[in-house]
């Protein structure tokens, strides 16, 4: 019998009905009317209290006084003595030292009929009216939790103390004199000492563990103390982030705590509360560096919150559209294998019917789009997983309540396929329909794989998946039973274990003690299971909190596995988790591999026998290689094995393998490098800053910033950030298209393959009725006009051409899971395609053709009975009329058309052209090669269909064909339904065989959309549902996402674009003298694409963590030996990122980020990109390019004629990009030379540059060149730099000096007047090829008189001399000068330059030339160099040599000689800069162009 009564209520009506027989009596009958008249009233939440009958009787105790009087007394006058516990006293104490101080002051907040504990159920409910009854009212109230909860007021001062879960936290300590009342109160209420001596800390009370029991060899220990603590989760640091909330007796704070063991003693260190205010954040997930914490309402996320422990970011908010219902509103989440954010939302009630979204399990993208069902009819879970091995999510289910005690069952729960319902409010455990809502039958609905026990509150489950519990616990299940609230008799409140055995799965018992000796009371409630990192079981206890810690540590296992019974060793490790998982598919006598001449056979018919008949096949067939099963062993791995890589060594599976070979052989077998770890030994890892220069250049086509490097020499963590940080802009759009197109090669339509799906006057334009009519024109037409359609129809095929790629791009850049890559129900159209598909998307003015943005093709139709068009010669085809448009059913790239007419069909390869490259490129797999084709001419004779009869065909159709199937509605061309009548594609051939020649018999029926004499559409053995005929692609697309191999393929599709090689292939032929080295390597990279695999599935398949990963393993940071090697390993080493050749494209990108130019880069409007260049178009394929349709595979290594590009390359930039750079006088203003300026030589001491005033002789101004100098014979320079003279006007600009000072601390020492140059020692000045000089005495008027008046240069050119300098000391040269103009107001430019004479002498400017070479070849080669390294030594000696020769030769002032040499200009320049350009008064320019030309050159350079 059950009551609904609001439990507030019940306690202020008993308050009047204290004492007296009488009043007892008359309380009894006013109690049992209220009770038939208040039954089931509706509380403030919509749902009623709800009373068992010991609940109900203990009321109607207290309500007739019994509660209070222990012994009868006479009636007089109503009143009787009451008992002790209750006496004169008691109350007295209470008016005295509680009411006020405690519970006016800290408890009537929340605990009154109207508070938030109340709200929430809490059973200790105040009055607070100011009556003056209130005292005693409350003395009761508190008596009658007491005996309601069955306690002696301990209970009550530990959630005074904060410590038994108590919803307002910590109230008073130990120590408080609030506190010490409260305990003398109790004890006198109650006649027992309750209270906690003073000084003891909350979390030092000590937790009775040794009530627990569990298995033999296991112990449980506290691993933390966190009040609360719900649903937990592991960092990938290890930190534990644990949630709390629920209802009144959790934390009311809302906190969410991060508990980390730093010292891995199986002790938690550190509790922090990372978050608190919280609305009952029960749920916490951890996904790619981010904590996902779920309210009631919203699911809130951390972004990298285990760098920031100590001050946690502020939560974005990613979902806030849940119910805000408190009943089973607190969630649990968890990320699945498929990237994305599974959560509940539970019944709000205790059983009845509400629409979606309560009762249901949903998913969500982890930035909170995507939002949809996932399973329906699941009343209230509150724990989730996934089964290690197949990937289907398991779940419990907490039973409705108010059936009994016995039922209905908690659930364990399998998803077997999304959408499925599981019978809530319907039906419940095994068909218990529910007597108010049941249906007829419940065959309709799932059933569980097992039934809980009732009212155990079955809550967190996890999969066993750790190594350090015994084998047999491996893919078990372990169950948290919170324990029931409502029951008779307490029930729960254990972790059971859920395990899977020979007869099914078994429920039973794995950790108990939670409840009391007696178990009339509990001291915990167990919430949740996680395998710890290092294979422990942590069990959280929001009751006690805490977090325990359970782990074997019994000296050996239990003989539940014989290891030397490999049938035993066979059944439970290998039958499920490798031959069922993995072999079966293949090796039956119905799969492929007989068909490939497989050896190995299996049974797979659920036989008693099949075990041991498939352990005596292994048996047998090991036996036959005679290698004692290392041929087994090697193909799992994938070596020459059809099926490729079935596990790598370091896998589990794999290494249980390796003990069931050991034990069938009776002797052990080595099972390899289990992590793949040994293969490095012996190399050394590029720098933090060199990993991230390559990465920087590779992704993002630039160099790193201060900011990135400073980050990356931070620690792992920071070089990882500082990767994922050049994962934007332009340059990382362009690597991702880049690197899918090198895949895909749909950029074939680029060049010159024909797209016929696009072709708006032709098939097209017949589907597509928009783009017909924008390219169709009646003639007569004008020349403008043809343009202009032509203009329209290749920007639409660019955008056709580039969707693939944009999507690919576009889920990226976002970071959406990258299995939207194929299940996305949208394309990305630029402005044109997206009017020809009425997409409805808009476009700013300025963005043109190349902006493309997500939208849906609705712009075709089918050609059915109301389809109209002609084609109209020179006009193009018209369509007259036509039936609705289509919703095109996209499937991301499956079936975008350019992927579709990349592969095109014909009407015998029927779609398997199509199939072979879905499961190259998503799968990893080649058709062609897993299976070779026999060669045998009898086997091919076969013509009844060998497709599907003929073995020596079947080995590969059996896969290929139902795939092939699944493209059933698009056609040769690539269009959907394209065949007459818009019902199908099958052409009419097939179809109506009697319009053709010769016609031959065919099985078509009316209404087919598929070949039947073909495999169904299907894939990996499951067949397309009807339903899905209509999106059948989609269909495919969410079969490929969900299989294992997509992770796997494709860490191998974007390997290539960061390695610069292929995935290597498993080595064929073991008489290769490098076969062990191959297979070293081969297995190496099997472990680490596989691990990277299982991080991408696990980490939500974000393609931008995968990079990261591939970017941080030792294949790509590889930079050599840490010793000589002696060339044993170099062949299994080469695969490795030592020695990366760029590609024509990333060159080019390098090669603009670090000098600023690009080779031959012009804007090109008619180019895709916007511009071309030389490695871009003239010689991309020269220097190992490729077009994607007769060349795709790239170049990775060398050739005589790539290194002729790459000098013609530097030939062509050296020298315009030296004399551009020296054009700007401010060094800090250039990219490349910031240390040297053009009269910087390898003997000069000091030197500058100057505008020159115009003037005359009497207007002559000082210039100053200030240095410290050492003392010796000098050189000083003067240069023109800047000469120009005007053809029209005749006027000539020209530079003037009067006369040089020289000058030291101040005094003067010598003046050399200028006209006088000629017989100064060291006197020099350019020389033209002809003999003739540069520069003389120049004549002016002076006072009145005309004569030598100084040195005119009149071209450019330099004039220099020599000078005694006697000490080291301070020095100016002063230079008085003056300009005249060439018409255009240009001031001459001037530069000054000392330069010593004694070429042994280590001078300034050879100081500032070492500085300048160390800061190219870091610039350039990535490599930080001391001044005296080798290679700077050589380059230094190599500017010398040149620059010594150059200084020999005539007409020298220019950095190049016309005609002789020629320079070419990477960037437009004015004529002012044309009048400086390349002046070269010291040859420095024409040296440093021989240094950027061999740079330019230089391996380092060329393969980053």
């Amino acid at each position: 019998m059950r009551f609904l009564v609001n439990r507030p209520v019940l306690y202020l009506l008993f308050r009047p009905f204290r004492c007296g027989a009488w009043a007892r009596v008359r309380a009894i009958s006013v109690a049992m009317l209220l009770l038939l008249t208040v039954v089931g009233p509706i509380s403030q939440y919509g749902r009623a209290a709800e009373l068992t009958q010991k609940e109900l009787a203990a009321v109607l105790i207290l309500l007739s006084g019994n509660a209070f009087i222990t012994e009868e007394t006479e009636p007089n006058g109503g009143d009787g003595s009451e008992n002790v516990g209750a006496s004169i006293d008691t109350l007295q104490f209470f008016t005295d030292h509680i009411a006020k101080q405690v519970v006016e002051a800290r408890c009537v907040e929340c605990h009154i009929t109207e508070g938030r504990a109340a709200q929430l159920d809490a059973r200790l409910i105040f009055l607070n009216d100011s009556s003056s009854g209130q005292d005693s009212a409350n003395v009761e109230a508190i008596r009658a939790y007491l005996e309601l909860v069955q306690g002696d007021g301990a209970i009550i001062l530990s959630k005074i103390r904060g410590d038994q879960s108590h919803g307002g936290g910590k109230i008073f300590d130990a120590c408080a004199p609030e506190y010490e009342d409260m305990a003398a109160f109790l004890e006198a209420l109650t006649g027992s000492t309750t209270a906690v001596e003073c000084g003891n800390p909350v979390y030092e009370a000590d937790l009775p563990l040794q009530q627990i029991q569990l298995p033999p060899g296991f112990e449980i220990t506290l691993f933390a103390r966190a009040r609360g603590a719900r649903s937990m989760a592991l960092g990938e640091q290890g930190t534990l982030f644990v949630g709390t909330g629920g209802y009144s007796d959790i934390d009311p704070q809302g906190r969410v705590y991060a508990i980390s063991d730093t010292d891995q003693d199986g002790t938690a260190d550190s509790v922090k509360a990372i978050a608190s205010g919280l609305n009952n954040p029960n749920g916490v997930a951890f996904h790619a560096g981010d904590l996902y914490v779920a309210e009631i309402d919203r699911i809130l996320k951390f972004p990298a919150i285990e760098n920031a422990l100590d001050s946690p970011p502020e939560p974005v908010v990613i979902y806030e559209a849940l119910p805000s219902d408190q009943w089973h509103g607190w969630k649990y989440i968890a990320f699945g294998p498929d990237g994305k954010l599974y959560l509940p939302v539970g019944a709000p009630c205790n059983v009845c019917e509400r629409e979606l979204p309560y009762a249901a399990i949903h998913r969500m993208n982890p930035d909170g789009s995507g939002f949809e069902v996932v399973a329906e009819g699941v009343r209230n879970t509150v724990g989730f997983d996934w089964h290690p091995s197949t990937g289907d999510l398991w779940f419990t289910d907490n039973g409705r309540d108010n059936l009994g005690d016995t039922k209905p069952p908690d659930e364990l729960n399998r998803l077997a396929q999304t959408g499925d319902h599981f019978g809530f409010p319907y039906c419940h455990g095994n068909g218990l329909q529910d007597p108010e809502f049941g249906p007829p039958s419940c065959d309709s609905y799932q059933r569980p794989v097992i039934e809980l026990g009732a009212h155990v509150a079955s809550l967190g489950m996890s999969f066993y998946d750790g190594k350090q519990f015994p084998s047999s616990y491996t893919n078990q299940i372990f169950i948290a039973e919170h324990g029931s609230w409502n029951s008779t008799e307490l029930v729960g409140y254990k972790v059971s274990l859920v395990a899977n055995g020979e007869s099914g799965y078994a429920y039973q018992d794995f950790a108990t003690g939670w409840l009391n000796p007696g178990g009339e009371s509990r001291w915990g409630r167990p919430v949740d299971v996680i395998v710890h990192t290092d294979g422990s079981l942590l069990v959280s206890d929001d009751m006690a909190g805490a977090v325990y810690r359970i782990r074997y540590v019994g000296a050996d296992e239990p003989p539940v596995v014989d290891t030397s019974d490999p049938l035993q060793l066979y059944k439970d490790n290998i039958a499920h988790q490798v031959v069922a998982e993995k072999c079966v598919v293949c090796h039956t006598d119905n799969g492929v591999a007989p068909n490939g001449g497989a050896r190995l056979i299996f049974i797979n018919d659920g036989s008693a026998d099949q075990d041991s008949a498939n352990v005596e096949s292994i048996r047998a067939f090991v036996e036959l290689v005679g290698d004692n099963g290392a041929t087994i062993l090697s193909k799992i791995r994938g070596i020459n094995h059809g099926g490729g890589t079935v596990f790598a060594s370091s896998a589990p599976q794999y290494q249980a393998m390796v003990e069931f070979l050991g034990a069938l052989m009776g002797e052990e077998i080595g099972g390899g490098d289990v992590d793949g770890q040994g293969f490095f030994e012996g190399l050394t890892l590029a720098s933090p800053e060199q990993t991230l220069r390559r990465a920087s250049l590779i992704l993002a086509g630039r160099l790193p910033t201060e900011q990135e490097i400073t980050l990356a020499k931070k620690d792992d963590n920071g070089l990882r950030n500082a990767v994922l940080g050049l994962m934007a802009g332009d340059g990382f759009h362009d690597f991702l298209l880049r690197g899918a197109n090198d895949r895909l090669h749909t950029d074939g339509f680029l060049n010159n393959l024909f797209l016929e799906v696009a072709d708006l006057n032709g098939n097209g334009g017949a589907h597509y009725p928009v783009g017909a009519a924008n390219v169709f024109l009646a003639e007569p037409f004008t020349e403008e006009q043809d343009q202009a359609r032509w203009q329209f129809m290749g920007r639409y095929w660019a955008g056709v051409i580039r969707a693939p790629l944009e999507l690919i791009a576009h889920v990226v850049e976002s970071d959406r899971p990258y299995t939207e890559i194929l299940t996305a129900d949208y394309t990305m159209v630029n402005r044109y395609s997206a009017e020809v598909y009425r997409s409805g998307v808009s476009f700013l003015p300025e963005e043109d053709y190349r902006v493309f943005k997500p939208g849906i093709n609705r712009g075709a139709v089918l050609r059915d009975d109301q389809y109209n068009a002609e084609f109209i010669l020179n006009s193009g085809v018209r369509v007259n009329s036509h039936g609705g448009f289509i919703e095109y059913p996209h499937s991301g790239i499956l079936n975008e058309p350019v992927w579709l007419n990349r592969y095109p069909s014909t009407e015998t390869n029927r779609n398997r052209a199509r199939a072979r490259w879905t499961y190259y490129h998503f799968l990893g797999v080649d058709i062609e090669k897993s299976a070779p084709r026999t060669t045998d001419p009898e086997a091919l004779a076969d013509t009844n269909n060998p497709t599907m009869k003929n073995p020596a065909c079947t080995v590969c159709h059996e896969r290929l064909d139902p795939v092939a199937a699944a493209y059933q509605n698009y056609g040769n061309e690539g269009i959907y339904r394209s065949s007459w009548g818009g019902l199908d594609a099958l052409p009419d051939t097939y179809k109506y065989p009697e319009w053709f020649q010769n016609p031959e018999p065919s099985p078509y029926q009316e209404g087919d959309t598929w070949y039947r004499d073909m495999h169904a559409p299907g894939f990996s053995g499951v067949l397309q549902p009807t339903s899905r005929t209509d999106d059948s692609l989609a269909w495919l697309g969410e079969q490929i996402v969900a299989d294992p191999r997509f992770a796997t393929a494709t860490v191998a599709f974007w390997w290539p674009a960061l390695m610069g090689t292929e995935v290597m292939p498993s080595p064929e032929a073991p008489t290769d003298p490098n076969y062990g080295q191959l297979v070293n390597a081969f297995d190496a990279q099997q472990a680490t694409i596989q691990e990277l695999a299982q991080r991408f599935r696990t980490g939500g398949f974000k393609l931008r963590q995968l990079l990261a990963d591939l970017i941080l393993s030792p294949w790509f940071r590889a930079k050599g030996f840490s010793e000589a090697s002696d060339g044993s390993r170099d062949v299994e080493l080469a695969a490795l990122g030592i020695d990366r050749l760029l590609t024509p494209e990333e060159l080019e990108a390098k090669t603009r980020a670090i000098i600023g130019y690009a080779w031959g880069e012009n804007e090109a409007e008619w180019a895709l990109e916007g511009y071309s260049s030389s490695l871009k178009d003239r010689f991309n394929i020269y220097y190992g390019g490729i077009d994607s349709v007769g060349i795709k595979d790239r170049s990775n290594a060398m050739t005589a004629l790539m290194a002729n590009v790459a000098e013609r390359q530097a030939l062509e930039l050296a020298c315009g990009v030296v004399s551009i750079e020296f054009l700007d006088d401010d060094l800090q203003a250039r990219q490349l030379f910031t240390s040297v300026t053009s009269t910087t030589t390898p003997i000069s001491e000091a030197g500058e540059d100057y505008a020159v005033t115009l003037g005359s002789f009497a207007t002559r101004q000082p210039y100053d060149l200030q240095a410290t100098i050492s003392a010796g014979t000098k050189s000083f320079s003067i240069n023109f730099t800047n000469d120009a003279f005007n053809q029209v006007t005749e006027q000539d600009r020209n530079l003037y000096i009067d006369r040089v000072e020289i000058w030291r601390d101040g005094q003067p020492l010598h003046t050399i007047e200028a006209e006088q140059f000629e017989t100064a020692q060291g006197f020099a000045r350019t020389v033209y090829p002809n003999g003739g000089t540069n520069g003389g005495v120049h004549w002016d008027e002076v006072n009145g008189q005309w004569q030598e008046a100084g040195w005119i240069l009149w071209s450019n050119g330099f004039v220099e001399f020599e000078t005694f300098l006697p000490v080291d000391g301070d020095y100016t040269f002063r230079v008085y000068a003056w300009g005249s103009e060439s018409g255009d107001g240009v001031r001459p430019q001037m530069s000054l330059s000392i330069s010593s004479t004694d070429g042994g002498a280590a001078s300034q400017g050879s100081r500032l030339i070492t500085a300048q070479i160390r800061s190219l070849y870091k610039t350039m080669l990535g490599d930080d160099l001391p001044p005296d390294h080798p290679e700077i030594t050589a380059i230094y000696d190599l500017l010398t040599e040149v620059w010594e020769d150059r200084r020999t030769q005539p007409n020298n002032a220019a950095a190049w000689t016309w005609p002789e040499e020629d320079c070419l200009i990477p960037r437009e320049v004015s004529d002012e800069e044309w009048q400086r350009l390349g002046a070269d008064p010291q040859q420095m320019l024409f040296s440093w162009i021989s240094v950027l030309h061999y740079l330019l050159t230089h391996f380092d350079y060329l393969h980053e």
